[in-house]
């Protein structure tokens, strides 16, 4: 990065923090300056991707001919979208929009069901011939025991109640390993900026 770029970065990443003592027109600036770069970024990108993605394959010479069929369909669902802005065509936007959310939900699911459902129960049925694997195993029939709201007369009732209190001690040491994780990834992201201040800017460290 050269000196003028340091020095912005610099300038920024303090009137920023200046926030912290009160709202101020430093912060206002660098606040509209960084959501008028990430729009003016996010466009860019939004262009070249339709070009990319679109127009090109759609009204190139050496494009084959279902994929410009494809092309010419993306970049008609995509001017539809526009017909929103019209009170009278708002139904046109309807259309792409169904296709877009239907889209979206489907690879979503699918995805879901697969990585969160399927893939943690195989992750789970573990043999027992570790003290992590039997670690992991009595955790999650602890946890599911703390979810059960069926009650239980005799002895399986004490015994789900002892299985829910040791699942929520687990859930609770999971919930704090996660919140000091976070911790510790925010304070990575501090020293970072600490660092770029004094050893980039002021070079006060080697």
């Amino acid at each position: 990065m050269n000196t003028f770029g340091i020095w912005v970065a610099a300038v920024v990443n303090l009137a920023i923090w200046s926030y912290l003592l009160k709202d101020n027109p430093a912060y206002k600036v660098a606040e509209h300056l960084f959501i008028g770069v990430s729009a003016g970024h996010a466009l860019v990108m939004g262009v070249g991707s339709v070009n990319s993605l679109a127009w090109k394959p759609a009204f190139g010479a050496n494009t084959a001919s279902d994929q410009r069929i494809l092309a010419v369909l993306s970049l008609l669902l995509g001017l539809m979208l526009y017909a929103r802005f019209f009170k009278q065509y708002r139904m046109i936007g309807a259309l792409p929009i169904g296709i877009l959310l239907g889209t979206g939900a489907g690879l979503s699911l699918g995805s879901t069901v697969i990585s969160q459902g399927i893939a943690q129960v195989k992750a789970t049925i573990l043999p027992l011939t570790s003290v992590n694997n039997a670690i992991i195993v009595v955790g999650v029939l602890a946890t599911m025991c703390y979810f059960l709201y069926t009650r239980f007369e005799g002895t399986p009732g004490r015994f789900i109640a002892g299985a829910s209190l040791i699942g929520r001690f687990l859930m609770m040491i999971g919930l704090g390993a996660a919140y000091g994780n976070t911790v510790m990834g925010r304070v990575a992201l501090l020293t970072g900026r600490l660092t770029f201040l004094f050893r980039d800017w002021l070079h006060v460290l080697k």
